[in-house]
């Protein structure tokens, strides 16, 4: 057990900065979050201040300071020991603004806990230039989730990792129960660089083959025959009657003939 060395943010006020900053790394918990806070206010023209420390607002607010001088360690601090949810998230959010590398890790610790379920995915849709495809297998857990919301968040997030639509995505789509955002994730499926993978699905899944066409025609989609044959061969002729297009070889019009 790391032993206590501040019994208040009072007791930070003659510690120098050095000590501050090795306490901020490595120290309890409680004194880290102390140590973070003498070193925000350090400096600064506040005279609001209680022996408690500065309050949510302030901390929020002086966060900006470690995010404009790049202090990664401290922001890292802040985002794992602040007692306040929200200060952690803004911890956070500056974090992948100027240093991301670390963020996966801690949000993974997190998740693993069940602590703040929905944070990784509000983090997603807030920075979505951040490399999430770090965190794919985190986002995949929600893809099981009870709450319709929670899979369709998750599910928007993960087509937008990446060219191909990963194996997980793809066995949830087929599995979704709720028609509505199986329709939804077809459609985001059909209009991705992967959509020629959902010819396989048509001769594969027990359900949703009517969707998975409609999806793939009304994202504009068409094929050869030969990518239809499989299809065809599964007796589904009115499938490839929709996807077919161009160019058609003499086997397409044979098929056509005999039809």
């Amino acid at each position: 057990m790391t032993v206590r060395r501040f019994a208040s943010y009072a007791e930070t006020a003659r510690v120098d900065d050095a000590t501050l900053r090795a306490v901020a790394q490595d120290g309890a918990a409680e004194d880290r979050a102390l140590a973070c806070w003498r070193l925000m206010t350090r400096g600064q023209a506040l005279t609001t201040i209680g022996a408690g420390g500065p309050d949510a607002g302030h901390r929020r607010l002086l966060l900006l300071n470690f995010a404009v001088a790049r202090e990664v360690e401290l922001l890292a601090a802040v985002a794992q020991f602040d007692p306040e949810p929200a200060i952690r998230r803004e911890a956070l959010g500056w974090l992948i603004r100027v240093a991301p590398s670390p963020v996966p890790a801690m949000l993974r610790v997190r998740m693993t806990a069940g602590e703040e379920p929905d944070l990784a995915l509000e983090l997603v849709e807030a920075n979505p230039q951040f490399a999430w495809d770090a965190l794919a297998a985190e986002l995949e857990l929600r893809l099981s989730a009870a709450d319709v919301a929670t899979r369709a968040r998750a599910s928007d997030r993960l087509f937008e990792v990446g060219d191909a639509v990963p194996p997980v995505l793809r066995r949830a789509v087929e599995a979704e129960v709720n028609a509505v955002l199986q329709r939804s994730m077809l459609s985001r499926w059909a209009r991705s660089a992967d959509h020629a993978a959902l010819i396989e699905a048509l001769t594969a899944w027990e359900r949703g083959r009517e969707a998975i066409v409609q999806a793939l025609v009304e994202a504009g989609r068409s094929y050869p025959f030969e990518m239809l044959a499989p299809v065809a061969a599964a007796g589904d002729a009115a499938a490839v009657a929709e996807l077919l297009g161009p160019p058609y070889s003499p086997t397409a019009g044979a098929w056509l003939w005999g039809r």
